[in-house]
């Protein structure tokens, strides 16, 4: 209810972190960001990587699996359509790398080369 006092078409960029995986209407959610994005405005979006590397191995074990939490569950694909029909059209994407040392070298060298396998999914997405 908050959000829809905002001015629409007013904000140059906004993120939703770690959200789109606990709400009930993620489609809704990215919705009303377009919504207050100007065109050309960017969202930055982060959900746990359903289509990742751990989340394959582990399947029903894999430690984002949180039934009374995570009610969503997104891949790369599954993110960028949503993100597309509601008019954001995905732009970049990435990981958050927290790790140091050599695992942290290696994911940052596998997201340049456009291989991702992390825990974690980072898109940016422009409004048309």
């Amino acid at each position: 209810a908050a959000l829809d006092a905002l001015p629409p078409a007013h904000y140059d960029a906004l993120s939703l972190i770690n959200v789109l995986e606990h709400v009930h209407q993620p489609a809704a959610m990215l919705q009303t960001a377009a919504r207050l994005l100007r065109p050309g405005g960017v969202l930055l979006v982060h959900v746990p990587n359903f289509g990742g590397l751990p989340a394959r191995l582990r399947g029903a074990r894999w430690h984002q699996i949180e039934p009374l939490s995570h009610l969503y569950y997104f891949t790369y694909r599954t993110l960028a359509a949503m993100l597309r029909q509601q008019g954001l059209e995905p732009i970049a994407r990435f990981s958050l790398v927290v790790a140091g040392g050599a695992r942290g070298l290696a994911q940052r060298l596998l997201d340049r080369a456009g291989v991702y396998f992390d825990s974690g999914l980072g898109v940016v997405a422009r409004r048309s």
